[in-house]
C-alpha cells in the first residue's frame, strides 16, 4: 500500500495513541483514515502527522492488543495447555469482530503476537512435545480457532436486505435453506441452527486435535 509519509509541522491535537484507540473502536477490519479522522474530528490528511498508512495504523492496532492480551501459561498438562490456548485465542477474536479475519488474510498480522505462540511452544516442549509437533499443535489450533470464528462472524453479521430490511448471517442461510427445500439433502447436524452464532463445532474440534497429539506425544 501506498505511504504518504509522515509529515512534519505543527503538533496534531491528538496522539498517535488516540489514532489507534480511534481504529479499534471502529472495528480492526472495517477501519478506513476517512472514518477514523471523522472520529477524531479532524481531515483526513491530520492524520498522517501520526501515522504513515493504513497498514502503519494497523500494526499500531496490532501491537496495542497484543500489549493488552498476553499469553500466559497456567500451571497444568499440555492437554489443558491448548484448552487454555483455543480459549484465550477465542476470547481475543471475540471481543475485536474482523480480527481472526485479519490474521487469515494479513499475512504479517500474527507476527505480533509471536511471542504469546512461542511462550506456548516452550510451555508445550517443557510437557514433553518435541519443536516440531509443538509448532503443529500451536499452529493447528490456532488455524482451527480463527477459521471457526470467521464462520460464527459471518452468521452473526446484520446484512441489508433488497426490501430494506436487515437480517442476520444465520437468517438468511434459513431462508435460502428452506426456500430451496434442502432439508433431505443435508445431516442433521449440518442444518443451520443457533450454534452457529455461539461456538458451532470448536470445542469437539480442539479435543479432536488433542486426542491426535495425544497419539504422537502420549499422556
Amino acid at each position: 500500500m501506498r505511504s504518504h509519509g509522515r509529515r512534519t509541522g505543527p503538533k496534531p491535537g491528538f496522539t498517535h495513541d488516540d489514532v489507534v484507540t480511534a481504529a479499534l473502536e471502529i472495528g480492526i477490519r472495517d477501519f478506513t483514515l476517512a472514518g477514523v479522522a471523522k472520529r477524531l474530528g479532524v481531515g483526513t490528511p491530520a492524520l498522517y502527522r501520526t501515522i504513515a498508512s493504513r497498514d502503519d495504523l494497523l500494526r499500531g492496532c496490532l501491537k496495542r492488543l497484543a500489549e493488552e492480551n498476553r499469553f500466559t501459561v497456567p500451571e497444568c498438562g499440555w492437554r489443558e495447555l491448548l484448552r487454555h490456548q483455543a480459549e484465550w485465542l477465542w476470547g481475543l477474536v471475540d471481543r475485536h469482530p474482523g480480527l481472526a479475519e485479519t490474521f487469515l488474510v494479513v499475512t504479517w498480522a500474527h507476527h505480533y503476537f509471536v511471542r504469546g505462540m512461542k511462550t506456548c511452544i516452550d510451555a508445550l516442549v517443557e510437557r514433553g512435545f518435541s519443536p516440531d509437533d509443538a509448532v503443529f499443535a500451536v499452529d493447528f489450533i490456532g488455524d482451527t480457532v480463527l477459521c471457526t470464528h470467521l464462520v460464527i462472524e459471518a452468521n452473526r453479521a446484520i446484512l441489508p436486505g433488497e426490501d430494506g430490511t436487515v437480517a442476520t448471517g444465520l437468517e438468511v442461510a434459513v431462508e435460502n435453506f428452506n426456500r430451496e427445500k434442502f432439508a433431505e439433502d443435508f445431516p442433521e447436524q449440518l442444518v443451520p441452527n443457533e450454534g452457529w452464532t455461539g461456538r458451532g463445532f470448536l470445542d469437539r474440534k480442539i479435543e479432536f486435535v488433542i486426542e491426535g497429539m495425544a497419539r504422537r506425544v502420549g499422556g
